[in-house]
């Protein structure tokens, strides 16, 4: 509606300048000298007769400004012959308004400075008798304006759509010219103020006019739903007009739909809204979905070889007759047999298309309460973890966005497991994607935090490049703050940075979680402190300047919390060959642990060191980089409202488990205060930092005893390794598909 459409006229056809110019343009296409050469005379005679523009006539005029606009859509940058464009906005033919337009249109943009001048223009067609001028003024404000003109035009475009006499094309056209301002600058127009008129035009006989003004409707409710409500009863009455009366005529049927285009505006301003609590509205929309979806499956089943475009129009309605089934979650009938239908779409159509539909859909079954629904997602997990392996990248997202959004605490085991065998033949498109699902998922669900550790370990080994800050960030937030999962956490990545092929995250996490949790393996021969040193120091070489600061964090902490000699002296040795490095951050960093080493008491040192707090996490940033990813919609859509809200109440339990946990701790002997949470890369000052809460001190450990760990992460130790007095308990199982240490990280 927003395109001009030129007509052939005798005047138009008469321009055979236009045509030899075109046509000498074409023959020098193959040398771009002779084309330049061609260029350049025509604008030197374009040139020379707008100079003398009072001997132009509207013909000449119309011709040299289409010359100009085919050079333009070449490429050449046209700085002259704009003013002759808006003298033909001022023409009384068609032929010379619609050319003058059409170069308005191309040749100025929003912030031009030539827009106040074709202000009266435009507002005098606006009010013409004329449809072919209002169509072009609509059009053009459609397309070019900028904030001011918007507001200048706003409420004149706001006339014409709601005057009775205005014709229907006419109020189409500026129907949707009112809904691209409103889009572009929502505070120019008050939608609160032209309810009544829309919903009168919303009932009409003129089924074109009605879609544009649904439209524009389902526009305004992006914003400013409340405002809308009184419009239900007209949406569910001009579906059953459409639907049950069959009540339109042969210019609105569709490859045998009717209104298809209309069907799905008004399908979508219902989604906005509960199911009416009028007992008739409700039997009317009720019978209106039954027909729509029971028709549609017998017209499948009877007619296997229907034209692509009956197929589109017959599948668009049903897919938002199929959500509103699901918005409303009401009819268990309808629920099972859309359940059905969407299964089929993803097993038995080969189309790409109808996968794409169906998988998308079956994710809204994950917010119905009915449970038939949510047992249709579960029978047909297989058909949608095969479609993470599909050839078409669009249907892979759509299965991956299924599987998070279906994954509850019985399935997430399989789900992540299957997850995680993805992961290394995934697209690099999605892979940053999918591992913040992973670990989104892993967490959530997590029975057991050793478990959720296993998991993030793996993604980082497998896709270690695609592993964002915020997802190391969170398991070094959760390692800290759960005490029965540090040991397992520090065995874990003591093991993965052993590998030549250690990825720079597993050597960032290695190296904050064993500064922090190192003396938790210390006491076995195969991890003692000079072991943890080495195997850390042998990546310093190979990694980024941001990691080798974390390193040396590190280091100065390993200092501070063994007493053994040969680890001070080989720290106190790195310190100083890195005093001069090139990086000024390292050099500092280097100078000052030195000092510290060599040159400050030891109460001091210890004070200044001591053991990081518990982080403060109610903020979970791995939701919000979620919801970014999504992007925002031209309107807003109640499904991705459902989705925030989800992920809102997540992140609320998330608050009160870890408010519970905290009110748990505070009744302990011996809490620890939190803080704000520090610079993860290692940019704190350690020395002008005031010292935190002293941390726990290790268990006392006694001879004679084996730890499993042990014998998961070296194979069992040669001699009895210490192990600490106090018994542990149980472990909890794990989801299934849970990992163990070998199944994450492969054979050294």
């Amino acid at each position: 509606f927003f395109g001009f459409f030129p007509v052939r006229t005798p005047s138009t056809m008469e321009m055979r300048g236009l045509s030899t110019f075109i046509s000498d343009i074409r023959k020098a296409a193959n040398s771009k000298e002779s084309e330049q050469e061609r260029i350049d005379k025509e604008l030197g005679k374009i040139r020379a007769k707008f100079k003398d523009g009072a001997k132009l006539n509207g013909y000449d005029r119309k011709k040299y400004v289409c010359k100009l606009l085919y050079m333009f859509m070449l490429g050449y940058e046209i700085d002259f012959g704009h003013m002759e464009a808006v003298n033909l906005l001022g023409s009384d033919k068609y032929s010379e308004k619609h050319i003058g337009y059409l170069a308005c249109s191309l040749l100025l943009n929003e912030n031009h400075e030539l827009l106040t001048l074709i202000t009266h223009s435009i507002k005098s067609d606006l009010v013409s008798h004329k449809e072919q001028f209002q169509c072009l003024a609509l059009t053009a404000v459609a397309n070019v304006a900028g904030k001011e003109f918007a507001e200048s035009m706003a409420m004149d475009v706001q006339k014409t759509v709601l005057h009775r006499q205005t014709s229907a094309i006419v109020r189409k056209k500026a129907a949707l010219c009112l809904l691209r301002l409103y889009r572009k600058y929502p505070e120019v127009i008050t939608p609160e103020a032209i309810v009544e008129p829309l919903l009168e035009l919303l009932g009409g006989v003129d089924y074109g006019v009605v879609t544009c003004v649904a439209s524009l409707i389902l526009g305004f409710i992006a914003k400013e739903s409340v405002a809308f409500c009184a419009c239900v009863g007209k949406c569910i009455r001009v579906l059953s007009k459409i639907v049950l009366s069959k009540d339109y005529t042969n210019d609105y049927v569709y490859y045998g739909v009717a209104a298809p285009w209309l069907q799905i505006k008004l399908f979508r301003i219902l989604q906005h809204y509960s199911i009416p609590t009028d007992g008739a509205l409700k039997n009317q929309i009720t019978s209106v979905l039954n027909k729509i979806i029971t028709a549609s499956e017998r017209i499948r089943s009877m007619d296997k070889s229907r034209a692509p475009s009956r197929n589109n129009a017959v599948n668009s309605v049903l897919i938002e007759a199929i959500s509103l089934c699901i918005h409303y979650d009401c009819d268990r009938d309808l629920m099972s047999m859309s359940a059905n239908i969407l299964g089929r779409f993803i097993t038995v159509d080969k189309d790409t298309n109808l996968r794409y539909l169906g998988l998308a859909t079956m994710a809204r079954l994950a917010f119905c309460e009915e449970g038939d629904a949510v047992d249709a997602l579960l029978r047909h997990q297989q058909t949608i973890v095969l479609s993470l392996k599909d050839s078409d990248i669009s249907i892979r997202r759509r299965a991956l966005d299924l599987l998070y959004t279906m994954c509850d605490r019985e399935n997430a085991g399989a789900i992540v497991g299957e997850l995680l065998e993805y992961l290394p033949t995934a697209d690099f498109n999605i892979r940053e994607d999918l591992v913040l699902k992973i670990a989104i998922l892993s967490e959530k669900f997590a029975m057991d935090y050793s478990w959720y550790v296993d998991v993030i370990l793996s993604i980082i080994c497998q896709a270690g490049d695609f592993v964002s800050d915020d997802v190391y960030h969170r398991v070094i937030q959760i390692v800290t703050n759960h005490e029965d999962v540090q040991k397992h956490a520090a065995m874990l990545v003591y093991k993965a940075v052993h590998y030549a092929s250690a990825h720079e995250v597993v050597v960032k996490v290695a190296g904050y979680i064993l500064g922090e949790f190192g003396y938790c393996i210390a006491e076995y021969p195969e991890s003692g402190p000079l072991q943890q040193l080495n195997a850390l120091h042998s990546k310093f070489p190979f990694v980024s300047n941001t990691t080798k600061g974390i390193l040396l964090n590190t280091y100065i902490k390993f200092y501070n919390m063994y007493d053994n000699q040969q680890v001070r002296d080989k720290t106190t040795q790195i310190f100083a060959e890195n005093k001069r490095h090139l990086d000024a951050d390292i050099q500092q960093r280097a100078s000052e642990y030195h000092y510290l080493a060599c040159n400050v008491a030891e109460d001091t040192v210890n004070t200044i060191l001591e053991n990081m707090p518990p982080y403060d996490v109610k903020n979970n940033a791995l939701l919000a980089a979620i919801q970014k990813s999504k992007g925002e919609a031209t309107d807003k859509n109640v499904w991705q409202e459902k989705e925030a809200q989800r992920q809102a109440e997540a992140v609320e339990a998330e608050a009160e488990a870890e408010a519970k946990e905290e009110v748990y701790e505070e009744r302990a002997p011996a809490p620890q205060p939190t803080h704000e949470e520090p610079d993860l890369l290692g940019g704190d000052d350690f020395l002008n930092t005031p010292a935190p809460a002293p941390a726990p001190a290790p268990a006392p450990v006694a001879a004679q005893a084996v730890d499993p760990l042990d014998d998961m992460l070296f194979g069992g130790p040669t001699t009895p390794a210490p192990v600490a007095t106090s018994t542990p308990n149980p472990k909890p199982a794990a989801p299934s598909g849970g990992l163990d240490l070998d199944d994450i990280l492969g054979p050294a």
